[in-house]
């Protein structure tokens, strides 16, 4: 999906999302979106983690190949993760992560500062972002980047999870209910 793409369809969606009620339905969904993107960018992660010494070549290959799409086009319309967090808990630790990678090792000291999913959210993509552009420009990191990476993406994967969870519904759902009011 290209950014334009994107950009076009949350614009509809914040349009047709007008009231509080459904602002806060927008924010789930758009929660959701992302947690779909980080599952997807934290697998790749998880594999170029496995095959980066082996393979470095792949590897890059899996990092540059990882989507940023939902982030870019709710961080183009002006939408803050704190936004998107508002009438959620948005509190996050390492020690509450659900993730014992984040809990004990080298990543809790990096972590330890950052108290709430938005910034957890941020911090993944703005790494991701740094290993993508060295991706592309042929560089291979460190056995460390690929894990810490795959750490952030998968405690943000977490952490958008907990809060998809309390989706009233999914779209099978929604459409096997005849309740139009969501269709797209």
């Amino acid at each position: 999906m290209s950014l334009a793409v994107a950009i076009s369809a949350i614009k509809f969606l914040f349009e047709r999302y007008s009231d509080a009620k459904d602002k806060k339905l927008l924010s789930l969904h758009l929660l959701g979106t992302l947690n779909r993107e980080l599952a997807f960018n934290s697998e790749l992660s998880g594999e170029a983690e496995k095959i980066h010494i082996k393979t470095p070549y792949v590897a890059k290959q899996l990092i540059a190949s990882m989507k940023t799409d939902a982030f870019d086009a709710i961080s183009a319309l002006g939408i803050t993760l704190s936004n998107l967090f508002e009438d959620i808990d948005a509190a996050w630790s390492t020690s509450t992560s659900g993730y014992r990678r984040l809990e004990i090792g080298a990543y809790h000291s990096r972590l330890k500062n950052v108290k709430s999913k938005p910034v957890l959210i941020e911090r993944s993509y703005h790494r991701l972002k740094i290993m993508i552009v060295y991706a592309n420009l042929g560089v291979t990191k460190s056995g460390d980047s690929y894990q810490y990476l795959s750490a952030l993406l998968i405690a943000s994967r977490i952490a958008t999870t907990a809060v998809n969870s309390i989706y009233p519904f999914n779209s099978s759902q929604q459409l096997a209910s005849g309740n139009d009011r969501f269709n797209f």
